[in-house]
């Protein structure tokens, strides 16, 4: 048995842990819950799951994936994968980021 809820996406690093009480958006499901197809390696259920290693895993799997033709992705959705990009550049808090970054594309 699966038990997976909220489903919101999170933070899954950085201060001060983890949570999925955290949410960073409203609108799209937690990137853990990705399908990564052929990139998945099928390991042993553990006994509690480690977000901060599953999303390491998560990205490591993705960093080959050839991005989609922007034509089919959301605007939507592309507005908060910059958002999502920006702060892993910049840091978590939006607020400490520079002036120009804050006024979004």
């Amino acid at each position: 048995m699966v038990t997976a809820l909220p489903l919101l996406p999170t933070f899954n690093t950085g201060y001060p842990e983890p949570s999925p009480y955290s949410p960073v958006s409203r609108l799209f499901w937690s990137e853990l819950m990705l399908d990564l197809g052929e990139a998945h390696r099928p390991v042993p259920a553990p006994a509690s799951l480690d977000v901060t290693l599953a999303d390491a895993e998560v990205r490591e799997a993705l960093a080959g994936v050839a991005a989609p033709d922007p034509a089919q992705v959301d605007a939507e959705l592309a507005r908060y994968a910059r958002f999502r990009g920006a702060q892993a550049r910049l840091g978590r808090n939006w607020r400490d980021w520079p002036a120009e970054a804050r006024q979004g594309p």
